[in-house]
């Protein structure tokens, strides 16, 4: 072994007894809390890209309308739809939020034998 192995052997170690315990809860909480805000923003992106895609195409059906009856027709498609989906995806984030919150908090609960993090 050489020296340089050595070297990275006990920085290893020193890691792995600096992140145990307590501490381990904790970046491990953190990833997954990063890893949920990635998966969020996802989400949110590609229902911002359905929406605008839906406006667009509610555009396109106003400026086809002859008569106000039409207009006010594809209004109310255009409302329900947009209703629909906004309550859709507030439910999909609370969801996530929800997912997230109970496996972070399941990781700080204290074992029944009452020895936490070991």
């Amino acid at each position: 072994m050489t020296k340089k192995d050595a070297d990275a052997a006990i920085d290893q170690m020193a890691v792995a007894t600096v992140f145990s315990g307590p501490m381990a809860q904790a970046v491990a909480a953190g990833e997954a809390c990063a890893k949920a805000c990635i998966e969020m923003q996802d989400e949110m992106v590609r229902f911002t890209k359905a929406r605008l895609q839906a406006d667009v195409d509610a555009q396109k059906a106003f400026a086809a309308c002859g008569t106000i009856a039409e207009v006010a027709d594809a209004q109310r498609t255009w409302f329900t739809a947009a209703s629909r989906d906004y309550l859709e995806e507030a439910g999909k984030l609370i969801q996530m939020v929800g997912r997230l919150t109970q496996h972070n908090l399941a990781r700080w609960q204290i074992p029944a034998d009452g020895k936490p993090w070991e």
